[in-house]
């Protein structure tokens, strides 16, 4: 199922392929990124964006929301949400925890 964000920043089933292809091909998705400079000169990034389509593939909450760790010692980590909020609440956490992992590699 496709969904794309009304004007307050929240999902919306989209049934219509075209309409979602054209919104998906210019919309920033972006719900927040955290930049860590790291040690060895990298910036590890922490990156949380809308999806677009649901991830749930299991039934349940639609699963519309991606975070991801890019560099340092959790990279590739990749998180999945069912709302905003829980996006947003858990961008922090991730954050907290590559803080955490870098603490523990020095």
């Amino acid at each position: 199922m496709h969904y794309i964000l009304d004007e307050e920043g929240q999902p919306k089933k989209e049934l219509d392929p075209v309409k979602w292809s054209e919104w998906f091909s210019i919309a920033d998705r972006h719900i927040k990124k955290t930049y860590i400079p790291n040690d060895s000169d990298e910036m590890i990034v922490v990156s949380t964006v809308f999806l677009g389509i649901d991830h749930n593939f299991f039934g349940g909450h639609p699963i519309l929301y991606e975070t991801m760790v890019f560099s340092g010692p959790l990279d590739e980590a990749q998180y999945r949400w069912d709302s905003r909020d829980n996006a947003e609440a858990g961008h922090e956490i991730i954050v907290q925890n590559v803080l955490d992992a870098i603490k523990c590699s020095n």
